[in-house]
């Protein structure tokens, strides 16, 4: 059988090769790296501490946890588990950080992470923003550098050095890979065509994978996290220089149909690649919860009645088990074995690596590797078949043309290749390699590239496959690529879904900018007759087309195309510590869903702030000029509330700014409504995706050289649009409510009938507020009423689905523009991208609650200005308009963690007992009277002593992170003295340190 048998003892000690009788690279003298595993004598231990940051459970250490989860430094590389409800990425600051998607907050948080030690060279960072104010008071003493200054020290905080991570020494964790298979023995791209195969198939989750810059490989078991140590199985010295990427493959083997073991291949900047082998067995779920339960007390529950009530409590706990239970199965290793080493001819760094299949054929292609030379393929075994290029010996490529159906050269010439990518279907293979602005595609089938046939299609039979297995083994370059696109950029990655590869997506030049362009030229869905393969849907060269692009703002160091239960996604490693998720497909195609990085200090103290300014906003309506308060409180009320409604006096007389102001309003409100209907935001955004498609501006073109300024200026357009649709349904939204409520606001004086409105004024005696020489309901007056009669409506229906998401039109695209269901998606969204935790919305009840805030935005400016001569009418609707905002954010918790939800509904109820303090100053109707005034005192002294107690009694909600140390040496311990993992097993490892020796000889 030429197919591999292995078998796998008790131990880690070794991995048979059935089929030659020894082992391909036994643990002995001849891989140091491996015996270094058994013997312990470069062993890593690694200890579990619980995480906050510092560690005491205070505020302020939960303020440092939410300051410093993310990277100190760039995140060098991203990956994600199976069903991507865990995210691995990696970076130069020496720790790997898994987050988790957390089902309360529907967003991603930070529930574990492994701190490496670090080389004393690169051991000491740059500080962040809390380490620095720290140090400002406690300075380090000791080192090589002397001691700083208070004035030093206070220089550092107000003004922090930036690092240049271009000029810095490669430093940090360099690759990272999840090692996740299906159970039952089903290859992935089989089951995404079988439904009965993929109710039995469970994806389990197994080591995380991880290369440094030093060429360590290290394995990470995580599994059963609630208990006992954790297993780090270190390879030191795997490599002679950095590791750049890590591939690992289940593997399904007839004999084994568990999908317990896999095949990984590393690249390394050194010219070799190492495979190895992992096995491992099934372990309990891993159960990382974010935040504690807890418990609420039904008095408690009774006397603060916030956060929903009861009913919303219970949902509360309910929700945090339910998730505790969604954890998926996962696999625990077993053993580490090296397979090979393979090291390549030309001796150049090894930048990629990528599978091609579950082909255990010695003559099969299972992995490809790249260098500047091209790409290699290599059997599971470790042997190299042959080297693809773009260029043949001659220095040209033999494409095929569709037109003449016969072979032409292609007239670049690919000196030296930067990066490849790969999918594997259940029909097949395709693999991409890109290099100086070319992107050569091979089609594979079970291991063998393709080859054209005289009518145009491809043969992948045997005799075809010898023949060039032997051509390439001769010293001739590989097969020639079946197409190449001219598509310039950099980490290339495709579509990684089991049905059609409709994608690439690149990294642009500018480092921040994402481009997608298709590669199906039809959906398999439209053919009566299944396709041969990947490669018989590829598009024609030249007819390729970017259609989206996803602008990251920050320079991005790494890409990976993930699937996730919604479809497609990509995640992105950036030079600011972030990582990104974007979504590739649907209606949303293109918005950031997930933002993983740390927040700064604005995005914590901002929320409380606008909060409360929001509070004293409502609460200003209480002291309109209507309103008969006391002498010695009404003047300061009048000039307080004029300041919160952002209405001052000005010298400049009103009625010479009322027709100027009138045109820029209407003219505002249209321009917006049409940019809503059209998709103004999205049409700009088009042109600057089609730049690079224009034919003027494609390389070698005459106007080549124009391409990046004129992307600029689009660019720069496109963030207009965006900044003023956003100004105009958020912040804008109450003084042109204002204006426009002012521009009908007409004075009746007494005696004149209400017909006299309806005959459009005929005595000439009604007159407009604002500006007394205007008459109303006549002339321009009349057509600016009908004007704003036919707009208003139209733009306030148009502000809605961007009110819910805070102002950005990337989540309105025009096809959710009259879609209910999808403003509410968008509002969740929009929420849900950074997890903000205990600052955090409910996304379920983020478009409700914005919705009614977007209401009182409305109803308010229009009620105090149309009923200033009804005192009492005014009052009463101001009080139901909040009252209903407050009783909605007590029936719809409008944020996740209670304590921060009853300051919010306490916040609103504070200006509800106001304005009930104005009716009563109305109905009294005394300017002497001291009643209102003291019942306004003593309603919201209540309020507040009642909200101070309650966030003194209601627990908050604290961050729950595992913390893992990897420290050098065989034994340590940790601040909570656990046991060290590789003691317990000491015995069992020298056992078989001695079978292996004795098997080697």
């Amino acid at each position: 059988d030429s197919r591999r048998a292995s078998s796998q003892c008790t131990c880690c000690s070794s991995h048979w090769h059935l089929r030659s009788n020894q082992l391909p690279r036994p643990m002995s003298e001849e891989n140091p790296a491996a015996q270094a595993l058994l013997d312990g004598s470069a062993s890593r231990v690694l200890m579990q501490q619980t995480y906050t940051a510092t560690g005491d459970g205070s505020l302020l250490d939960i303020w440092c946890h939410f300051t410093t989860r993310g990277h100190q430094g760039p995140v060098q590389a991203v990956q994600a588990s199976a069903e991507a409800d865990f995210v691995l990425t990696a970076g130069v600051d020496y720790t790997v950080r898994i987050w988790k998607f957390d089902y309360r907050f529907e967003a991603y948080d930070l529930v574990a992470m492994v701190a490496y030690e670090a080389p004393p060279k690169f051991a000491k960072l740059p500080k962040t923003f809390m380490g620095t104010l720290k140090g400002l008071f406690s300075p380090d003493i000791g080192g090589d550098e002397p001691p700083k200054t208070f004035c030093e020290r206070l220089k550092d905080v107000i003004s922090p050095k930036k690092v240049e991570w271009d000029k810095e020494a490669r430093r940090g964790i360099t690759a990272i890979a999840c090692a996740c298979s299906r159970s039952g023995g089903c290859n992935v791209a089989k089951v995404a065509t079988d439904e009965t195969q993929e109710e039995q198939a469970v994806r389990r989750t197994g080591p995380v994978l991880t290369g440094d810059a030093h060429g360590d490989f290290h394995a990470i078991c995580l599994s059963n996290a609630e208990g006992g140590n954790k297993a780090l199985h270190p390879l030191l010295g795997l490599h002679q220089s950095a590791i750049n990427d890590i591939c690992v493959a289940p593997t399904y083997p007839d004999e084994d149909r568990t999908g317990n073991s896999f095949l990984v291949m590393t690249a390394s900047d050194d010219g070799t690649s190492t495979l190895l082998s992992l096995v491992c067995k099934e372990a309990p779920p891993l159960q990382f919860t974010n935040h504690k339960v807890v418990d609420y007390n039904g008095v408690l529950e009774l006397f603060c009645c916030g956060g929903g009530g009861r009913a919303a409590a219970r949902t509360a706990i309910q929700e945090t088990l339910e998730e505790e239970g969604m954890a998926e199965q996962s696999l625990e290793l077993v053993s580490i074995t090296t397979i090979a080493t393979c090291p390549h001819k030309d001796k150049a760094a090894v930048k990629s690596v990528r599978h091609l299949g579950d082909h255990r054929l010695s003559d099969r292609a299972t992995f490809a590797t790249c260098t500047a030379g091209g790409a290699h393929l290599w059997t599971f075994e470790g042997k190299l078949l042959m080297t693809l290029t773009i260029n043949t010996m001659d220095g040209g490529t033999k494409c095929f043309d569709y037109v003449t159906r016969q072979y032409a050269k292609h007239k670049v010439e690919v000196k030296e290749y930067s990066g490849l990518a790969s999918v594997s279907k259940y029909n097949g293979s395709l693999l991409f390699l890109e290099g100086e602005g070319q992107v050569g595609v091979w089609g594979l089938e079970r291991g063998k590239v393709g080859t054209r046939n005289p009518c145009g299609g491809l043969d992948y039979d045997d005799e075809h496959w010898a023949a060039s297995l032997k051509s390439a083994a001769g010293g001739s370059s590989g097969m020639p690529p079946l197409c190449v696109y001219q598509r310039a950029g950099s980490l290339l990655d495709i579509d990684q879904s089991g049905s059609s590869t409709d994608f690439a997506i690149q990294l642009q030049q500018d480092g921040d900018t994402a481009s997608m362009w298709s590669l199906e030229a039809i959906e398999p869905g439209l053919l009566v007759v299944d396709p041969q393969g990947p490669s018989s849907l590829l598009i024609t060269p030249g007819k390729e087309h970017t259609f989206l692009e996803l602008h990251h703002g920050v320079e991005v160091h790494g890409m990976r195309v993930v699937e996730d239960p919604d479809g497609p996604a990509l995640l992105s490693g950036c030079r600011d510590g972030s990582c990104m998720a974007w979504d590739l497909e649907g209606g949303d195609a293109g918005q950031k869903y997930a933002d993983m990085r740390s927040l700064c200090s604005l995005e914590i103290v901002l929320p409380p702030i606008l909060l409360i300014v929001t509070a004293v906003q409502m609460l200003s309506f209480a002291f309109g000029p209507a309103v008969p308060w006391k002498e010695g409180v009404k003047k300061p009320a009048e000039k307080y509330h004029m300041a919160m409604m952002l209405d001052f006096e000005y010298e400049i007389d009103k009625e010479a700014i009322f027709w100027p102001e009138m045109y820029i309003i209407c003219s505002v409100i249209i321009f917006f409504q049409i940019s809503a209907a059209v998709g103004l935001a999205q049409m700009v955004d088009a042109v600057v995706h089609n730049v690079d498609n224009w034919a003027c501006f494609k390389p070698g073109s005459s106007c080549e050289v124009c391409r990046r300024p004129f992307k600029k200026v689009a660019n720069a357009l496109s963030g207009a649009v965006y900044l003023i649709m956003q100004l105009l349904s958020t912040v804008l939204v109450v003084p042109m409510m204002q204006s426009c409520a002012k521009a009908v606001n007409c004075h009746r004086p007494d005696g004149v009938p209400f017909t006299d409105i309806i005959l459009g004024n005929p005595q000439n005696n009604i007159y407009l507020i604002q500006a007394p020489t205007v008459m109303c309901y006549q002339g321009a007056h009349a057509k600016l009423m009908l004007v704003l009669f036919l707009i208003v409506p139209m733009y306030l229906f148009f502000m809605v689905p961007f009110a819910v998401v805070a102002g950005d039109a990337t989540y309105v695209p025009v096809a959710t523009l009259y879609s209910f269901k999808d403003w509410r998606l968008a509002a969740a969204r929009k929420a849900t991208c950074v997890h903000l935790g205990f600052l955090a919305p409910r996304p379920s009840q983020a478009f409700l609650g914005l919705s009614v805030e977007l209401g009182a935005k409305i109803i308010l400016p229009v009620v105090s200005t149309l009923t200033t001569t009804m005192p009492m009418l005014q009052m009463v609707l101001i009080t139901l308009t909040l009252l209903t905002s407050w009783m909605t954010s007590i029936m719809y918790a409008p944020f996740v963690e209670r304590k921060f939800c009853v300051m919010a509904q306490d916040m609103k109820l504070v200006a509800v007992c106001a304005t009930v303090s104005g009716i009563f100053a109305v109905y009294l109707d005394d300017p002497h009277s001291d009643l209102p005034v003291y019942a306004m005192c003593v309603s919201i002294s209540a309020v507040l002593v009642a909200l101070l107690v309650k966030l003194i009694m209601i627990p908050a909600g604290r961050p729950f992170v595992r913390k893992f140390e990897a420290f050098r040496g065989a034994t340590g311990s940790s601040p909570d003295e656990e046991a060290p993992l590789l003691d317990e097993k000491q015995k069992v490892r020298d056992l078989a340190r001695d079978e292996s020796a004795e098997v080697a000889k």
